[in-house]
């Protein structure tokens, strides 16, 4: 394979953006766009196995109802080309508003995904979710 074109970190990037806003827009439909049907998918550190895209979105959808909102706010993407197989490393701060509003949840998450080419674009084909750390702060009424 050849090294990576800029076009090509572009699109990587872009999905891996575009993964995060199907979640803080609860567009699920969207969230199994972002990898392969046979991906294999694994989340909090190895405790949640998902066997493809359908399934982790299953999960998501009723994990997410206990949320009013989140945002996944991304740093930190690293992108390499480790002879053919395109390798993304990044972290998130993952903020999740519980719907009593009395407070916040936030995590840092890093993940540690394989992306292979689909035509023009690029989706993901192995993901490893790990949280690092989290809090609970409480909330303010905004005026």
């Amino acid at each position: 394979m050849e090294s990576l074109l800029e076009a090509d970190r572009c699109r990587i990037r872009e999905r891996i953006e575009t993964y995060c806003y199907s979640l803080d827009a609860r567009d699920f439909a969207l969230t199994e766009a972002c990898f392969t049907p046979e991906a294999q998918i694994v989340h909090r550190s190895g405790a949640q196995v998902f066997a493809g895209p359908r399934e982790l979105s299953a999960s998501l959808v009723g994990f997410l109802t206990k949320y009013r909102s989140t945002i996944h706010a991304l740093s930190n993407i690293h992108v390499e080309d480790d002879r053919g197989v395109v390798r993304v490393r990044y972290s998130a701060l993952v903020t999740l508003a519980p719907l009593d509003g009395a407070s916040v949840i936030v995590r840092g998450v890093r993940y540690d995904d394989e992306m292979v080419r689909s035509g023009d674009d690029w989706v993901i084909s192995r993901r490893f979710h790990d949280p690092l750390w989290q809090y609970v702060a409480t909330t303010e009424q905004l005026t």
